[in-house]
């Protein structure tokens, strides 16, 4: 979270992520169980996209997600 978010927290118009995160591990880690699967331990995680700091792999994908409208502008959906 940053400047922006506490503004949006503020004025209402968003909430503060960490009140539910409690709610989102216990929704995560049910989920993980009911699957019979290990929920992996928190690792290394890219920070920064709020900031603009991405990795590379985003150009990729956003390469691949520019294709198909840069082919064929005028599809219709």
């Amino acid at each position: 979270m940053n400047a922006v978010d506490t503004l949006l927290i503020k004025e209402k118009i968003s909430i503060d992520l960490n009140t539910i995160k409690p709610l989102w591990n216990e929704t995560i880690d049910d989920i993980f169980n009911r699957a019979s699967l290990t929920r992996p331990e928190d690792g290394f995680m890219q920070k920064g996209s709020l900031d603009g700091i991405h990795s590379e792999g985003l150009g990729h994908l956003l390469t691949e997600l520019q294709f198909l409208p840069r082919a064929y502008p005028d599809a219709k959906w």
